[in-house]
């Protein structure tokens, strides 16, 4: 556990980094129990770091027209910041009028971060198929976490970030 560590001006949260096989001998942490949805958590690699990259591309699973979902305001926000974007709803041909792939197989290329705006139980999904791409820069949104979403960050080969909002953080780096 590291110290806390700020997310924005306001707010001060602790950052709890977790990865398997770091500093343990190999064997990963147990898993936590009892997850607060007020902890931000990570892995070791700082993925918001990577918002200061300009050749960054960032996956939007669960990007969407709908106005009044996250999906919407955060595709639309990146995009707008001038982060390369890809909507993947297989639900949805477009989002913002730009193409919309169904899954991460079917992206052009692959993305730098895999932004989640789902449910816990399709993050889990996504996490599966995540890692079986070899993606590994993983972005949870608030409200697509849940303990099972957590230990299987935990148990997988993810750097990762949950319980922050990307649009906040992307604010810092643009």
């Amino acid at each position: 556990m590291r110290a806390r560590r700020p997310l924005d001006d306001t707010t001060t949260l602790p950052v709890v980094f977790a990865r398997q096989g770091v500093g343990n001998g190999g064997n990963a942490r147990a898993p936590q129990r009892g997850y607060s949805h007020q902890m931000a958590q990570e892995s070791n690699h700082d993925i918001a770091a990577l918002l200061d990259d300009p050749a960054t591309t960032v996956a939007i699973v669960g990007a969407t027209d709908d106005p009044a979902k996250s999906g919407s305001r955060i595709y639309r926000d990146l995009k707008a910041k001038g982060f390369r974007v890809f909507a993947v709803n297989p639900g949805r041909d477009t989002v913002d009028g730009d193409p919309a792939y169904p899954s991460l197989a079917d992206l052009p290329e692959d993305p730098t971060i895999v932004n989640i705006v789902v449910p816990p139980k399709a993050t889990l999904a996504v996490l599966d198929r995540a890692e079986e791409l070899g993606l590994p820069n993983i972005w949870v949104q608030p409200g697509a976490e849940n303990d099972e979403v957590i230990e299987r960050l935990e148990a997988g080969r993810f750097d990762y970030l949950t319980n922050t909002c990307i649009m906040v953080r992307s604010s810092a780096h643009v």
